[in-house]
């Protein structure tokens, strides 16, 4: 019963997350910069293959014309950890707390690349309340991420005028 209220807090902690993200960085922008900067780089491979050193010399200019584009979006990638460090620390230690004797055995072995060094990587079975919480955060994070993209993909106009299309079951 303890594993579904940690499953459960993980999951609160992925929509709060997504949402506190959503809210305080602006994903159009984000996407934009790094359309920009992707465009450049195109550009400036493509002059390479050319080996039109004018061209490439242009480039250059207008990707150190950018590099402020490049500080913007940093930091609207960080503006939603002010929010969600201090919420995380928090709730970490409140669920060490709240858990104290926790143990939870799940039927794989996964990868733990911090708790030994000398033995990497580290293959566990059994977790405690932290361990299950990060184990529960991923997995919801796939949840959402594809329940997400379904939508996006299904229900979601196109930006091209596309009708969507809704999955028939036969």
């Amino acid at each position: 019963m303890i594993d579904l209220v940690i499953f459960t807090i993980a999951f609160a902690y992925v929509v709060i997350s997504t949402g506190v993200t959503n809210l305080f960085s602006d994903q159009k922008r984000i996407k934009h910069i790094q359309k920009t900067f992707s465009d450049i780089r195109n550009e400036f491979e493509q002059a390479l293959k050319e080996k039109n050193d004018a061209r490439m010399k242009e480039i250059e200019q207008r990707q150190s014309k950018s590099m402020p584009l490049l500080m913007e979006q940093t930091l609207l990638m960080f503006k939603p950890l002010i929010v969600l460090l201090p919420m995380l620390i928090v709730l970490l230690q409140e669920i060490r707390f709240a858990f104290p004797g926790f143990s939870i055995t799940i039927p794989i072995s996964i990868p733990v690349a911090f708790q030994n060094f000398e033995q990497f990587p580290n293959w566990r079975d059994t977790f405690g309340p932290l361990g299950w919480f990060w184990i529960s955060v991923l997995l919801n994070s796939l949840l959402l991420s594809a329940i997400r993209w379904v939508y996006g993909k299904f229900f979601v106009k196109q930006e091209s005028g596309e009708k969507p299309t809704v999955p028939v079951s036969n």
